[in-house]
């Protein structure tokens, strides 16, 4: 990664507790803030022209907490804009290798990085004032460098203070602090020194709990980062999302949650930072603490600088959401704060839900349509990795426990399918006779073969359709949560590295110019094979005597290869479950019916129900006015048309 500041030289710190600025003394190599050498975007030069008084540029990578330990961060900051300008976890990691060094930060999982834009780098943690608040705050407080102190407990940091005073003697503060044991950080913004002249006045402020979250994978079907909103809605928690759009437009918007914000803020794949109210905090105006929320799409500059053949396109590529509050100044001598919490850590169910009941709703959004029957097969999946500690054996397990499931429905299926084909072989020597017969009239040639169906009850049973119908949800359901279930994160087996990530065996490289494939980065072993599973699995099933289903067979078969393709640089944790999926329908059509054959007997025609024969009747009663239509349609001359009276010739003989 770019190292975009500079340590600084030790830094003396001393807080002054009546609220006045921070003394910092600094030495010659103190950093200038967010601006990275060379290129050319300070903070200093963008400001505003109200001359705010302005702290020393600072900035210093500070570890909160204890490495390792659940609630321990690396954390940057920067004096510019008093944010937080880079964050990563120090219990989860960017890979799992076993040549991994769990103290090297480098390989510490980043929440959130800078971002260079057109105006400067820009952090997390950023406060802009309103339109209600620009005569208290006429400048950009993102592009002026606030006071810091840094916050200990013993040798341990534990967060950092900013704060501003304004010509006016307003003092805003920001003051972020850790939450020992939990994946969280505690966030006060505060007001005083107020004139009386403004007292208990509402003022609005746009804060961003998050700038610069970057993808947790390369997970081609899942569009991250996304900007969320979660409100409630008639009791019910309702969620806006915005994914990154590389074109930019539209470049910003509002999130449609109602009124009642819950939270706001940024998430991947697998990672959250996202920030609401703390509860039970007493506060003034607690109920609108967070008003609004709005989203907007980033262009990321540096990107854009790397590749300028493709930046014409769209460099969007960050996705951010800013909370509106509506806060009211304290009276003088008085002190108004609000406190928040920003959840920045893992969306582990467990823990994420417990941080927030609301983020319950996020997790669904993620399953997509399908939520209830992919939150069912997570729930099984990990018992499974409870038993058996493994989630590649837990996926074989998963599979071969929805088979079983779906045994008596597929055998019910099977049999009555041989049951029809049997009957259809009885069937064929009447049927073709028909076709030979009528092979001049095609619609005889139909009314006929209609009429051998239905007396003979010759139809495909129902109960065929049945399985499908059944497993087609329970698909979905897992291709939806194999693909966002976090603990299949960075979860080995065998070969395979990491389950939520295709098996990449060798890297290829070869660049194919064809759609869904693209480039062919790496050689992926289990899409292979699971296609050629699937061919042995149609090779193995039973051949259809009726010409269309064999037919329609035969161009089935090339259905695994366009699923191949389609799932190659999909989850290997799908492909595992459609390669044991395979192997098991092998098993069954190869072996289980040589020990427990089908019953082929043809069933016996049960007589017609109320139902039916009412049915029967209707259709029988249509095929006769069908045909007396086309009978007199038949009988008319070419020159009559119908209802047409012949002239009587009255009128010329008057």
């Amino acid at each position: 990664m770019l190292f975009l500041f500079p340590k600084p030289d030790p830094v003396v710190e001393t807080s002054d507790p009546s609220g006045g600025q921070t003394q910092v003394a600094t030495g010659e190599g103190a950093a200038d803030g967010l601006a990275a050498p060379g290129n050319g975007t300070g903070g200093l030069e963008s400001a505003m022209s109200a001359g705010p008084e302005q702290a020393e540029a600072w900035s210093e990578t500070l570890v909160l907490g204890e490495a390792g330990q659940v609630g321990s961060y690396e954390a940057t900051f920067s004096s510019l804009g008093g944010v937080l300008a880079e964050l990563r976890l120090s219990d989860y990691f960017t890979t799992n290798k076993a040549e991994l060094d769990k103290a090297d930060t480098k390989y510490w999982m980043p929440l959130v990085r800078p971002v260079l834009t057109a105006t400067g780098w820009k952090g997390s943690l950023a406060l802009q004032p309103g339109p209600s608040a620009k005569d208290l705050v006429p400048y950009d407080l993102e592009q002026i460098h606030w006071d810091h102190e840094v916050l200990r407990s013993g040798e341990s940091v534990d967060g950092v203070r900013f704060f501003h005073r304004t010509k006016d003697g307003l003092l805003i503060e920001k003051i972020l602090r850790r939450i020992p044991g939990k994946h969280s950080l505690q966030l006060e913004l505060a007001l005083s020194g107020s004139s009386p002249a403004v007292a208990g006045r509402m003022v609005s402020f746009k804060f961003t709990p998050a700038l610069g979250v970057p993808k947790s994978s390369s997970d081609q079907y899942y569009n991250e980062p996304r900007a969320r909103a979660c409100g409630l809605t008639s009791g019910e928690w309702e969620i806006d999302s915005k994914q990154v759009d590389a074109s930019g437009d539209p470049a910003y918007g509002g999130f449609g949650v109602g009124d009642e914000l819950v939270y706001v803020g940024v998430d991947n794949k697998y990672f959250a930072m996202l920030m609401h109210p703390e509860p039970g905090a007493q506060f003034e105006m607690s109920q609108v603490a967070l008003k609004d929320a709005t989203w907007s799409l980033i262009k990321d500059q540096e990107w854009a600088e790397k590749k300028p053949e493709e930046a014409a396109k769209g460099a969007f590529r960050h996705a951010v959401a800013q909370a509106g509050l509506n806060l009211r100044l304290p009276p003088v001598g008085e002190r108004f704060a609000w406190s928040y919490i920003i959840y920045a850590g893992p969306k582990e169910r467990k823990e994420f839900e417990a941080a927030l009941p609301a983020h319950a709703q996020l997790l669904r959004e993620d399953l997509g349509f399908f939520d209830g029957i992919g939150t069912f097969l997570l729930f099984i999946l990990n018992m499974f990795h409870g038993l058996v500690g493994n989630w590649g054996v837990s996926i074989i397990l998963l599979t071969l426990t929805v088979r079983f499931a779906l045994f008596p429905f597929n055998r019910r299926s099977q049999t009555a399918m041989a049951k029809h084909a049997t009957k259809m072989k009885r069937v064929q020597p009447r049927i073709n006779e028909v076709k030979e017969k009528y092979k001049d009239n095609p619609r005889k040639l139909r009314e006929e073969q209609t009429k051998i169906m239905q007396s003979e009850g010759a139809f495909p049973p129902l109960g065929g359709c049945l399985p499908p119908l059944v497993q087609i949800p329970i698909f979905f359901g897992l291709f939806s949560a194999l693909r966002v279930a976090f603990d299949l994160r960075q979860g080995s087996f065998l070969w395979i590295d990491d389950l939520s990530m295709p098996d990449r065996v060798a890297h290829l490289g070869i660049d194919t110019h064809l759609p869904f494939i693209g480039v062919l980065d790496w050689l992926n072993i289990l899409p292979i094979l699971m296609v050629i599973l699937w061919v042995l699995q149609q090779k193995v099933m039973p051949k259809p005597t009726d010409p269309q289903a064999a037919q329609m067979q035969k161009m089935m078969m090339w259905m695994p290869v366009v699923f191949g393709v389609f799932l190659y640089n999909y989850a290997a944790g799908l492909s595992l479950y459609m390669v044991t999926s395979s192997l098991f329908g092998i098993f069954e059509y190869t072996i289980v019916r040589k020990i427990w054959p089908l019953d082929e007997t043809e069933a016996v025609k049960k007589p017609k129900g109320k139902l039916a024969k009412r049915w029967s009747t209707m259709m029988e009663e249509a095929q006769r006015m069908q045909t007396q239509k086309q009978k007199g349609q038949k009988g008319r001359g070419p020159s009559q048309k119908p209802h047409q009276k012949k002239s009587s010739g009255r009128k010329e003989g008057k």
